[in-house]
């Protein structure tokens, strides 16, 4: 699968308008995909999050981070901590947001 394949996967659930309305119900179903679609292609999966990670939009990043987090992908690390540096510069989202990237590399380390 190309990242364009997987990210039109995600895509079922992001524009599922019962997961729309319930965050924990929308992340519970892209971990459930994301978990099948990194057997088959983690390399596709790791781009998805980097992207992801680049749009830095909070509903997409953090999804992303989480992901990172639940499902140990160490090789977006430093893009992690691109995205921390960013945080504590003030650059993107408001400081509360470094709780979850500190527990996404604490995960991966």
């Amino acid at each position: 699968m190309s990242k364009e394949e997987v990210l039109a996967e995600f895509d079922i659930d992001l524009k599922d308008p019962v997961s729309l309305k319930d965050g924990e119900y929308l992340y519970e179903q892209i971990l459930v995909r994301a978990k099948r679609t990194i057997i088959n292609d983690r390399i596709g999966m790791v781009e998805v999050l980097r992207y992801w990670l680049s749009l830095r939009k909070a509903l997409y990043t953090m999804m992303a981070v989480d992901l990172i987090k639940d499902l140990v992908i160490s090789e977006l690390k430093p893009e992690l901590n691109i995205l921390m540096e960013d945080i504590e510069s003030g650059k993107v989202f408001l400081p509360y947001y470094k709780q979850w990237v500190d527990r996404a590399l604490k995960a991966i380390s």
